[in-house]
Order: C-alpha cells, then sequence, then structure tokens
C-alpha cells in the first residue's frame, strides 16, 4: 500500500482497498500510506485514501501528520481537494458554543414529529443548519427514544463544522437503535466527520468496520 502511495496510481490503490488493506497501518518511521501519498506529486491518491476513511491526524516519529506533510507539498498544498481535506483536519472538535432551544416553541405545539422534520428538511435543503438543527431537536423532544432525530442532528452539526457535537448525537443514535442508524450511515451529510478516527470508532463499535 506504502509504495503504491508514494508512486501514485490511483488504480493501484483502489485494488488494494477494495481487497482489505490496512490504510492506517504505521511502519518503522511511523508512517502511513496517506503520509507517503502526502509526499507524492498527484493529489488523487491522497483524496482517495482520505474518501475511504484513511487517518489523517495520525503522527510520524518526527511528529508530523498526513496534512502536515501534504502543507509542505507543492503537488498538493495547492490544489482543492488538499484545500477541502485540510481544513476538515483543523476542524473544531468541541461542541457547538450556541446552545440548543431551552423549550418547545409554542408554535410548533401540536405538530407531530413527521410534520416537525419536514419543516425541518426545508431548512437543511436551503442551506440553513442551524434551524434545521433546531427543528431536528425539537423532533428529539417528542420522541426521545427514536434514532431518527438524533441522527439528523448529528448531520447537520456535520455540516456546521462542529464534529464534536456530530459524533455526540451519531453515538446516541446508535444508542436508540444501532440496526437504524446503520444502514443510514453513509449519508453524504456526515461527510465531514466521516474522514475522522472519532467517526470510525464510533461505527466500529456498533458493529461495522470499514
Amino acid at each position: 500500500m506504502k509504495a503504491a502511495s508514494y508512486n501514485p496510481n490511483p488504480e493501484v490503490i483502489t485494488i488494494l482497498l477494495k481487497a482489505g488493506a490496512n490504510m492506517d497501518h504505521q511502519d518503522y518511521y511511523g508512517a502511513t500510506a496517506l503520509m507517503y501519498a502526502a509526499g507524492s506529486s498527484n493529489p488523487e491518491v491522497f483524496t482517495i485514501l482520505l474518501s475511504a476513511g484513511a487517518d489523517g491526524t495520525l503522527k510520524d516519529k518526527s511528529g508530523k501528520t498526513a496534512f502536515d506533510l501534504a502543507k509542505e507539498n507543492p503537488a498538493l498544498g495547492g490544489t482543492d481537494p488538499y484545500t477541502k481535506v485540510y481544513d476538515l483536519s483543523q476542524a473544531d472538535f468541541s461542541k457547538d458554543p450556541v446552545p440548543l432551544p431551552s423549550s418547545f416553541p409554542a408554535k410548533l405545539a401540536g405538530m407531530s414529529e413527521e410534520e416537525i422534520t419536514a419543516i425541518a428538511l426545508k431548512y437543511h435543503g436551503q442551506g440553513n443548519y442551524r434551524e434545521s438543527l433546531n427543528h431536528f431537536y425539537y423532533t428529539t423532544m417528542i420522541k426521545p427514544e427514536a434514532a431518527l432525530g438524533y441522527f439528523n442532528m448529528a448531520c447537520a452539526y456535520s455540516l456546521l463544522g462542529y464534529l464534536g457535537s456530530s459524533a455526540e448525537y451519531l453515538e446516541i443514535a446508535f444508542q436508540n437503535d444501532e440496526t437504524w442508524t446503520l444502514s443510514v450511515i453513509e449519508d453524504t451529510d456526515l461527510n465531514n466527520l466521516r474522514p475522522t478516527s472519532l467517526f470510525r470508532e464510533i461505527v466500529s463499535q456498533h458493529g461495522k468496520n470499514d
């Protein structure tokens, strides 16, 4: 895997990934395939590995991550794929500083979970993730035992860039309904959270190993 990553060949990397190669194996120097890809001249390999879930936060013996190495590589540092994933590496893993609503709004009184979810999805489709988050939260007040509202909150937090909060509510969704949450775990709204070791730890604890 490391040799294929250093000598950029997207086709070989894809074959190795499908065969179940360990992306995060660290060699004597602490280097991973993603680190070798970070030093290559082809950003496609770097992006393929990240999309497959390679951990960009692991450190080699010099204390550098794959993101650090990619930043130093002119072939990657100025590319759109790199800029996107590097921004992700700098994401805030703490909780969202904006508190959730303290009470259920009177204007929604009498509405069902499904009706409020529809309103939330409308905001979501408009890119107003803060309002969609609040409305998804209201649905958990109606059905705190369900997974849907918490999963949708995890998606909204992921899109807002608060990965710590996203992980927290994804875990609650799993606790409420593990089977259902696993069935929707490929939702692209979680793509900001997906490449992180935090995401993989949560998912692997609930019966899916990527």
